[in-house]
């Protein structure tokens, strides 16, 4: 990115102690200038158009037209047209990570991860774009949600939680549901991710992965790899890994155990691939966290 584009720090949005989720009124403007944030946003066109900017290009979006923004993708707005526009603010570290029923639907990973990168490279072919039906459903969300951070009811956290997640469910599973061609080929990447999230302490093979989705393996590797910037083997590393780093934060088991737990069937190779990854060893992590 620019050195030039300002950013927007999340700790701004999200004051230290409150939950790490915002709901912006209703943007009606016509302009905005190139920027990046310190955290993640969701944004549902309600009406109008508008042309979306970024670093790499510039299209227009319109009503249905729900996208997401990485924390640190530059973007801006301009040439609004009867705008009403809906940004939904979110540490996705803080609320979707440990969301593990989330992150089986197929459609949350082709829209919440692999379409924004996706976009970066060959432009807004597979956002989603919601029937006026389905748009009325997730504005009613979006109010409800809106309702509990304002009046901050007794558990206004955990319903307003609960709220954005039944908002991210319903929204994976409206990307689905999408034919489009671009959007069928990120969903079944999404199909092997979620495959993984759900079997990641058993053995996966390329071939297996291939096979599932309908595609050679060449195929898929060069498809995923795109799609995420890791081959899959790499990605199911990560997964055991970020799965093993867990364990040994809030688990008494030994590094043995937590090597078996996760998939591996050598405890040494784990111990390689955990520092490869995140750069200590697990007796390491272990020590810095009791």
């Amino acid at each position: 990115m620019k050195s030039s584009v300002p950013s927007y720090p999340g700790g701004h949005y999200f004051p230290p102690g409150q939950i790490p989720l915002r709901i912006h009124p209703p943007q009606r403007h016509r302009q905005t200038e190139l920027h990046s944030h310190g955290f993640t946003e969701l944004v549902v066109i309600q009406a109008g158009r508008v042309v979306h900017v970024t670093e790499e290009e510039e299209y227009p979006v319109e009503a249905g037209d729900v996208f997401v923004i990485h924390e640190g993708d530059a973007h801006a707005y301009r040439e609004g047209k009867k705008l009403i526009l809906w940004n939904i603010l979110y540490d996705s570290r803080r609320l979707l990570t440990s969301a593990d029923a989330v992150r089986k639907i197929p459609g949350y990973h082709a829209m919440f991860h692999i379409e924004p990168r996706f976009r970066r490279r060959h432009g807004p072919r597979a956002r989603l774009r919601l029937n006026p039906h389905d748009l009325d459903r997730a504005l009613e969300l979006i109010a409800a949600i809106k309702k509990e951070l304002e009046n901050q009811a007794a558990g206004y956290e955990l319903l307003a939680t609960a709220l954005f997640l039944q908002l991210v469910g319903f929204l994976s599973r409206s990307y689905s549901r999408d034919q489009n061609t671009t959007s069928t080929s990120l969903l079944r990447m999404g199909d092997v991710i979620s495959f993984i999230e759900e079997h990641y302490d058993r053995p996966i093979g390329l071939g297996q992965l291939a096979e599932m989705v309908h595609m050679s393996p060449r195929h898929l590797l060069r498809t995923f790899r795109e799609a995420t910037g890791l081959t899959p083997i790499e990605y199911l590393l990560h997964r055991r890994i970020a799965r093993a780093t867990d364990l040994l934060r809030n688990e008494t088991m030994n590094v043995t155990e937590v090597a078996f737990a996760v998939g591996f069937t050598d405890s040494n190779y784990f111990s390689r691939q955990f520092r490869t990854i995140t750069g200590q060893t697990p007796t390491a992590l272990r020590k810095a966290t009791a």
